[in-house]
């Protein structure tokens, strides 16, 4: 039995620590004149670190239950952003002006990726396994907390 998750966030010592917040020392330094120019073209699905840890617990609770669980399970939050869409909540948060981010529109360099990384969770929510914290007041709570900012 394995747990498949895509961008992470959620509390850490340092900003860098995680996928979802990596992007806030560079947020922080940016200014009209001087943008940050992220990416706006790939979808992601930020999970919080707290949902992945209760699904493994409850799916531990099924395993021990006498229900087997095998294969590869899919978990991700169920909110669509990019780097920017992601960028222009965390400016918000912080106070940063929005006119210092700008959007990339062009797909990454290097392998290939799908537009829409978005996992089929639909085995977990199948066993009523769907703990997903809303990312705004996560976000909140965490970069609150930051000692990086």
């Amino acid at each position: 039995m394995r747990v498949r998750v895509p961008i992470l966030y959620g509390p850490c010592e340092t900003l860098a620590e995680s996928s979802g917040t990596s992007i806030v020392p560079a947020l922080l330094r940016a200014t009209p004149a001087a943008p940050v120019h992220l990416d706006h073209w790939a979808v992601r699905y930020p999970t919080h670190t707290a949902d992945v840890a209760s699904v493994i617990r409850q799916m531990t609770h099924h395993r021990l239950a006498g229900h087997p669980l095998a294969g590869v399970f899919h978990w991700s939050g169920n909110e669509p952003h990019t780097k920017y869409t992601l960028g222009l909540l965390m400016a918000r948060i912080l106070g940063v002006d929005p006119e210092a981010l700008r959007p990339d529109d062009a797909p990454a360099p290097g392998a290939p990726r799908p537009r829409d990384a978005h996992l089929d969770t639909s085995r977990l929510d199948a066993l009523g396994i769907t703990p997903r914290t809303p990312l705004e007041p996560a976000l909140w709570a965490i970069l609150a907390q930051s000692r990086d900012r």
